[in-house]
């Protein structure tokens, strides 16, 4: 299918909505709203098309929602909505989006994976040096559940208890993290330092 230019009348109510839920203000940064609109629409048009192939023809209710995460993540600028942004898009509580989102891990494990990996890229690039052998990045419950189940050896992230989106981790989680998602260590912007 070739591109398409249309023109959606959203009204503004609704329009503002969708970009408070992702954290868009469309006066100071229009590409980024524009951006955002567009994967939208191209998430939307996806699930007609499936819809319309019989390739995917959801059953129930949370089929469709385990769907239309996938379709949003595959085709966002940012790819992989928050915990927060989820409950909100879907009308969720918190534990509610976190049980759908591996619902969909579950599901769509192949399409999902790299989306989560380069998730965890970006944690990791951001992290914040705390200490001689640990690092802390902000990470959704749901990004912290994956990266927990792809380290083997070394201990999973650390929960912070002050706050909902910060995890601790040490040096070998970060070695064996970054093995896993094929990141250099080098990029991990305040990776934690060797022990002597």
């Amino acid at each position: 299918m070739g591109d398409l230019d249309l023109t959606l009348d959203l009204p503004d109510e609704d329009a503002n909505r969708v970009f408070e839920i992702f954290g868009v203000d469309p006066s100071k940064d229009p590409s980024k709203a524009q951006a955002l609109q567009k994967g939208i629409a191209q998430a939307a048009l996806a699930e007609y098309l499936l819809q319309f192939t019989g390739t995917r023809n959801p059953n129930t209710v949370r089929d469709l929602r385990e769907l239309r995460l996938r379709l949003l993540a595959s085709h966002l600028p940012e790819h992989l909505p928050s915990d927060e942004q989820i409950a909100q898009i879907f009308q969720l509580t918190r534990t509610q989006a976190r049980t759908l989102v591996n619902g969909a891990r579950a599901r769509y494990r192949q399409e999902l994976t790299e989306v989560f990996n380069e998730a965890a890229r970006r944690a990791l690039r951001n992290a914040e040096h705390i200490g001689d052998d640990t690092v802390r990045i902000e990470a959704s419950d749901s990004l912290a559940t994956y990266l927990s189940e792809i380290v083997r050896l070394a201990a999973p992230p650390t929960k912070r208890i002050d706050a909902s989106r910060t995890y601790d981790l040490g040096r070998s989680t970060v070695e064996e993290l970054c093995s896993a998602i094929a990141l250099p260590i080098e990029e991990v912007k305040a990776p934690p330092k060797k022990k002597k």
